[in-house]
């Protein structure tokens, strides 16, 4: 039997749909596979066609790349860069597709493809939850903590996790759910036909997936989502419309923020911001600030001509890891007891113990050791040294 290399390119788009749920090196691999058969196709039915307008497309979509690929004539780690590059050929290869390839295959299967990716999200919703409540450890919190803490869920569900193939993390995951609210709102305005299931069924989907992205609420997708949605709503209607339906959204998301508000999550990327802003120090467990931090003082330390050109791409790890020890040891943790080698200090607090100083020698053959004696051997009370803090 003759295999279609459309039905081919469709299989194998509709399996990048899983890339929440597949580890990355396997979404990548799929991603390649898709691409290759595109290129091989067009080769065959000589489909790719150099414009003048074509080529500028390429330079417009590719230019991201060819700037990190020119950083190697400077790059002193080129081993780091090479991997790097090849890491990152998909921004390249897809700007090609896009740009030489007269591919008319996404305008005939778009509905295909974008009800497969919302089914393959919905699946991965339910895979998530089935993991939820199959856990055991589950039991440790009512049902309303995990609804108002999503850091609480996900690690239940990391920890039920029956094989290492599949992927948990929100960040990438919420981003699907992104794309499928924004495509469920585009085509519940879009769809003109009487068939009034099909727009509940897109505007149920679309609140499905907004639910799941104020719930994950990771903060640079949330901020995708609100963007994208008014987009949207700006692009099928005039400005009255426009208004009015931005009116309604931004009082559902307030509605959203305000059961949010007490996640730890939610409290983190709030303080991320406020700290950002104002520079106090705020309860914060985020590691992204200290890649600004580093970032800031990389560029304060380089020259004219770094901060044009930039540092080579085989060299932006080097420069963060030195970046990130010289920080460390300038902050270093130091001791701020006072009297610490002094025992024998009236700052200490001493319970059936005598402290004799300068007692015996140290390992650097100085006669400044502490010698802690037991007062009463036979006392069944502790024998301790201890001082009050202040809290």
């Amino acid at each position: 039997m003759k295999i279609n290399k459309d039905h081919l390119q469709l299989f194998f788009l509709s399996l990048v749909g899983f890339y929440p749920l597949l580890k990355f090196d396997w979404s990548s691999k799929i991603l390649f596979a898709f691409c290759l058969i595109v290129i091989i196709k067009a080769i065959r039915e000589k489909t790719i066609v150099f414009k003048k307008k074509d080529v500028s497309k390429f330079f417009l979509l590719s230019g991201f790349f060819i700037c990190l690929f020119l950083s190697g004539l400077y790059s002193e780690n080129t081993e780091v860069y090479f991997i790097k590059i090849i890491q990152m050929t998909p921004l390249i290869v897809i700007p090609f597709i896009i740009s030489f390839i007269e591919f008319n295959f996404l305008n005939k299967k778009k509905h295909i493809i974008f009800r497969i990716f919302v089914m393959v999200n919905i699946l991965y919703t339910g895979f998530i939850t089935y993991l939820f409540y199959t856990s055991p450890d589950r039991m440790q919190y009512d049902l309303y903590h995990y609804l108002l803490d999503y850091d609480k869920f996900q690690l239940i569900t990391k920890n039920n996790l029956f094989n290492d193939f599949y992927l948990v993390h929100k960040p990438y995951f919420s981003m699907g759910f992104v794309m499928c609210a924004i495509f469920s709102l585009h085509y519940f305005f879009k769809d003109k036909a009487k068939n009034n299931l099909l727009k509940v069924i897109y505007f149920l989907s679309f609140i499905y997936f907004t639910i799941w992205v104020f719930y994950a609420f990771s903060f640079p997708n949330v901020l995708a989502y609100l963007i994208c949605i008014l987009l949207t709503i700006n692009h099928h209607f005039k400005i009255k419309q426009f208004v009015l339906f931005s009116i309604l959204f931004i009082a559902c998301c307030i509605f959203f923020f305000t059961f949010k508000s007490y996640d730890n999550d939610v409290k983190r990327g709030y303080n991320f911001l406020k700290s950002s802003i104002n520079k106090e120090n705020y309860e914060l467990n985020d590691s992204r600030k200290e890649v600004y931090k580093s970032v800031k003082s990389i560029l304060q330390k380089s020259s004219l001509t770094q901060l044009i050109f930039g540092y080579g791409l085989g060299d932006i790890q080097d420069k963060l890891n030195q970046d990130y020890n010289s920080r460390l040891l300038e902050n270093r943790s130091r001791n701020i007891l006072y009297y610490s080698e002094e025992f024998d200090n009236q700052f200490w607090f001493k319970n059936n113990i005598t402290v004799e100083s300068n007692k015996d020698l140290i390992i650097f053959d100085k006669q400044n050791s502490e010698l802690i004696r037991i007062d009463n051997a036979d006392n069944n009370l502790s024998h301790n040294i201890s001082t009050k803090f202040k809290i």
